[in-house]
């Protein structure tokens, strides 16, 4: 009996074990991303107002894994970083089947290389979970693994279609690997759906420092900063220098 067609089988199995799980889209609901982008944003601006719209998303919607990370983020910055983690890892210990506690607990992780397994680990339990892939994408660029990182940032965009800070770190990244037009478009993409969104304005302006155009990059972050600021920014006849 001819065994020519183990190689091809193999070859199958081998394909079928190697391939990545299908991710499943899960967008947040309108109101709640409008809740998610105000807190952000004002997380991100160290705005006085943030713990109210911190607040205001964890009082309308208590299980939203947005509003913990954010919330522990401001405790962090208050110096409550071990005090966090203790919460976190207990609370995943007792549920450790729970991906979102897990990634609540690693992202509070100091070393990056045992923060990224433990963010694998999240993708294990569930695939389609957003932040096990932005939470790993995050984790990998700060290590510097450019093209891990983009792969993560475009696996948590097809389960969070359009997520503005995931679209923004791909931005930076893409930056990182030389692909300065791309990272821009996709920059001035996320700036014109969100004018306030201030990681945005922040990489925006790091590109355009690199590429020689500090006076506009100025602008860029002050005209975010400053919502109410009477800026315009020159338009490309009116620069010069660059």
């Amino acid at each position: 009996m001819s065994r020519a067609w183990i190689g091809p089988l193999l070859l199958l199995l081998t394909a079928s074990c190697a391939a990545p799980p299908p991710l499943e889209p899960r967008p947040l609901a309108p109101e709640v991303a409008r809740l998610v982008r105000s807190a952000t944003r004002a997380v991100d601006a160290g705005d006085p107002r943030a713990p109210d719209a911190v607040a205001e998303l964890l009082t309308r919607h208590p299980d939203s894994v947005d509003g913990r990370r954010l919330l522990q983020s401001l405790r962090m910055r208050e110096g409550e970083d071990w005090t966090v983690s203790d919460e976190a890892r207990a609370a995943w210990e007792r549920s450790p089947g729970d991906p979102a506690l897990l990634y609540l607990y690693a992202r509070t992780i100091p070393d990056r290389e045992v923060q990224a397994d433990l963010f694998r680990r999240v993708t294990e339990l569930d695939p389609s979970f957003f932040f096990g892939h932005y939470g790993l994408a995050v984790s990998l660029l700060e290590q510097g693994d450019l093209e891990a990182a983009r792969e993560s940032f475009t696996r948590a965009l097809a389960v969070r279609p359009g997520d503005p800070q995931s679209r923004v770190l791909l931005a930076k990244t893409l930056a990182a690997m030389r692909r300065a037009e791309e990272a821009s478009a996709m920059l001035a993409e996320v700036q014109a759906a969100h004018p306030g969104n201030v990681l945005a304005a922040m990489t925006a302006a790091t590109i355009l420092v690199r590429t020689g155009r500090s006076d506009v990059a100025l602008l860029t972050v002050l005209t975010v900063l400053y919502p109410y600021a009477q800026i315009t920014l020159p338009t490309p006849a009116a620069r010069t220098g660059g």
